[in-house]
């Protein structure tokens, strides 16, 4: 993350193989490049998927591999290539404080700030608890 006249921005690099970086675009491959909604300036690495937010947790998106549902958007496609958000917390007027990503199994949880927990993504071994 660097500074910019005061405004934050968030650099994304790696394998954008399913869309992970959020480019809508799985050419980009190893470039450091800014992401385009200037709002976000956090991010969450899973296995070949990404969440990010911004500061305050109020606008939450993901992009990558969603075969196993780790981006939180429901059961759509495999590949979630663009940045898209996750409604479920503002449609349940729930505020996330923290996000933890599950680098090997395919699954996110986001605690909220009363300390409950909510999971997203495979659950094969029960690791959504």
């Amino acid at each position: 993350m660097t500074t910019e006249s005061g405004k934050k921005r968030l650099f994304v690099i790696g394998s954008n193989g399913y869309g992970e970086l959020g480019f809508n675009n799985s050419e980009r491959v190893g470039q450091l490049t800014p992401l385009l909604d200037k709002s976000i300036t956090k991010a969450f690495s899973g296995n070949a998927y990404s969440i990010y937010t911004n500061d305050n947790f109020n606008n939450i998106l993901s992009a990558g591999y969603n075969g196993r549902g780790a981006c939180g958007v429901g059961n759509q496609d495999i590949r979630v290539e663009a940045l898209t958000p996750i409604n479920y917390f503002t449609q349940n007027n729930i505020q996330v404080s923290n996000i933890y990503t599950g680098v090997t199994g395919y699954c996110a949880f986001f605690k909220d700030t009363n300390g409950k927990i909510y999971g997203c993504g495979a659950n094969e071994k029960g690791q959504l608890g």
